[in-house]
């Protein structure tokens, strides 16, 4: 990725370790890409875009700095971009070549505010080389040398620029405004430096490399170039002049992107599963911050680039799924304090606090640094401004109060940040202790016939302020939400009452929210309702008793017509059940389960004549009634006996 760098001053940064929640001036934003690769990227600072190549997808896109796509320009497997001096071109490498003819590389000129094309130039080479903009012209690679093309002239071909030796298949190449007749090549050996003001190249500097480099970058100020290699976890700053190794900075495994800043300051990114992908550096090389993507997210090559005249950095990263996402970092150039406190957990109302907090960073901070102290509680939601609190040498403060309001009590606590370290907040919530108040509700398994209208009376005890109950219902079953009864302020006895028809079992609640002296409570009263159920019978000629009972009596030549009656309900069903009378007791005979609504059930007792028999209806849930949703029914047993 290589930039635009523009003449902008930026303080340079500390460093820290973050623990809170940092509050950036301006939230970093991610935004999905609609690409199906990355070749290169370039941020363009006078028109705030970032460009983004698509070899697969064969196209270049234009974004915004929070990644919002505003224009597309479609190209044959679009590589290295790069743009020119003034930002009023920007330069893609096209390969034409789709496995049929063999065509050499263009390089297309595109108007970067609309990405309209302007102009096509060719290489005379095959594939996609890397492209840089040095002394006025368009540079590339070639196996042989360089080549160099006049963009000033229409449709115009390279110009060979030989180099003895050779440079290598397909290096790197970087180059700054500042220095605008160096070009710096990174090879799969070397780095080198060349002089390409005259009509020769020239070899400035040359230094072996242990490792292919994956990135280049030149420092806008044309006196460093850093790179990182495949397999190392470091960035190395190297002189201009000789290609000297001024510092190495240590990042994570298999580096793979590299990005200098205006002012100095170094972003170096790697893929890292469970391990920070980009780390943050000082002008002079000491660590500012990490960063770390989501897991399911690695960085991709050559991604990292600094926005030229501002604070922001910007990196690709490809999900698991596929998915390309460009990430914008706002404050990278901050310290992340530490923030953190230490107390108890739960603490009695109305007696003194004490909590005990740090703040620091490896970057120090002064002493009398402040932290603000906020407590925000039941009586006041929004908080309350308590007290500011500065550091001591050791970054150490001190925070004591005694709470009047019982419950969750949060102290925010907040550092609001500097010239050089992040805005960081933490919240310590400490239950404070509250009296449980006398809560009661009535009709606790009472039994209720089906349909009938059930008043319920939730009594509430002393309180501190809240007088507010509210009363619920649940019928039993999962189609059915729980209702508000009544939201209501209690007589003065205490009481509140609400009422509500009763189908099912339902669940009653009463709650009380609490207050800042008595905590919640919720007491719960459970309604049984019994079904309408019923037994009626047909066809009885006569009743007489038998043994002190009432018997129906049936000739068997016309069946005895038994009729039931539940209360309907999806896949209900009763339960018919006849018992003989022998050998002294009551013994099961017959059973069956009949459908729930009205239903006819016939005797047919021509085998039973002189048998004493008894038969009842019940409703039996869940075991053989299909539902639980009300209380057991049985209906009275009807005596009956078939005669000639």
């Amino acid at each position: 990725m290589r930039t635009r760098k523009l003449p902008v001053v930026i303080l340079a940064a500390g460093v820290a370790v973050a623990v809170g929640v940092t509050i950036p001036a301006l939230a970093d934003s991610s935004q999905a890409l609609p690409i199906k690769s990355v070749g290169d990227v370039v941020v363009d600072g006078v028109h705030q875009r970032v460009f983004v190549s698509d070899p697969v997808g064969g196209k270049v896109v234009s974004a915004t700095y929070d990644g919002k796509v505003i224009a597309t320009s479609e190209m044959k497997r679009p590589g290295a971009l790069a743009l020119s001096t003034d930002s009023k071109k920007l330069y893609a490498v096209s390969d034409p070549d789709d496995g049929g003819a063999t065509e050499v590389a263009q390089v297309v000129a595109l108007d970067p505010s609309t990405m309209a094309g302007t102009d096509v130039h060719y290489t005379g080479v095959i594939g996609t080389p890397d492209l840089a903009v040095v002394a006025g012209k368009l540079w590339f690679a070639r196996e042989d040398g360089f080549g160099a093309i006049d963009p000033a002239v229409p449709a115009s071909s390279a110009e060979v620029k030989p180099v003895d030796g050779g440079i290598g298949r397909q290096p790197r190449l970087a180059f700054s405004a500042a220095a605008p007749n160096l070009l710096a090549v990174a090879s799969s050996t070397g780095l080198t430096t060349y002089d390409v003001s005259g009509e020769t190249v020239r070899s400035i500097a040359t230094v072996a490399t242990t490792g292919e480099i994956a990135d280049i970058k030149f420092s806008p100020d044309g006196e460093t170039i850093a790179t990182v290699a495949l397999g190392e976890s470091a960035v190395t700053l190297r002189n201009i002049a000789n290609l000297a190794t001024k510092k190495t900075l240590a990042i994570e495994a298999n580096a793979r992107a590299v990005d200098i800043a205006l002012d100095g300051t170094v972003a170096g990114g790697s893929a890292a599963a469970g391990r920070p992908d980009l780390h943050i550096f000082s002008a002079s090389g000491v660590k500012v911050r990490p960063y770390d993507l989501p897991a399911s997210d690695e960085l991709q090559p050559r991604t990292v680039a600094w926005e030229p005249n501002g604070s922001r950095l910007f990196a690709v990263s490809k999900s698991t799924d596929g998915a390309y996402t460009l990430r914008t970092f706002t404050e990278p150039r901050k310290t992340m304090p530490t923030l953190a406190v230490t107390g108890p957990a739960t603490a009695p109302r109305a007696k003194l606090l004490t909590l005990t907090g740090t703040l620091k960073s490896t970057v120090p901070l002064h002493t009398g640094t402040p932290v603000a102290v906020t407590r925000l509680d039941l009586t006041k939601p929004a908080g309350t401004v308590l007290m500011t609190r500065k550091i001591d040498a050791g970054g150490k403060f001190t925070i004591t109060d005694t709470p009047s309001t019982g419950g969750a009590v949060t102290y925010r606590l907040t550092y609001r940040g500097g010239p050089n370290h992040a805005a960081v907040t933490l919240n310590k919530v400490v239950q404070v202790s509250r009296v449980m108040p006398v809560l009661t509700l009535n009709q606790h398994n009472k039994i209720f016939n089906q349909g009938v209208t059930g008043t319920f009376t939730a009594h509430l005890g002393s309180t501190y302020t809240g007088r507010t109950v509210e009363i619920w219902a649940d019928p039993y079953g999962t189609d059915q939400a729980p209702r508000l009864l009544k939201r209501g302020t209690v007589n003065s006895k205490g009481d509140l009452s609400a009422s509500v028809r009763l189908t099912r079992n339902t669940s009653v609640t009463a709650k009380f929210p609490g207050d800042a002296r008595y905590a919640t409570r919720i007491v719960k009263s459970v309604a049984l309702v019994r079904v309408n159920l019923s037994l009626t019978q047909s066809n009885a000629y006569r009743t007489a008793k038998i043994d002190g009972l009432n018997y129906l009596h049936y000739r068997i030549k016309t069946p005895a017509m038994f009729f039931t009656s539940l209360t309907p309900s999806p896949n209900r069903r009763a339960s018919l059940e006849i018992q003989t009378y022998t050998s002294g007791a009551w013994r099961y005979f017959d059973s069956t389960l009949v459908p729930a609504g009205n239903a006819t059930n016939i005797f047919d007792g021509s085998d039973d004549i002189g048998r004493k028999l008894r038969i009842r209806a019940r409703y039996d849930p869940p075991s053989r009634s299909g539902d639980a949703f009300n209380y057991p029914a049985a209906t009275p047993y009807m005596y009956f006996i078939f005669t000639r």
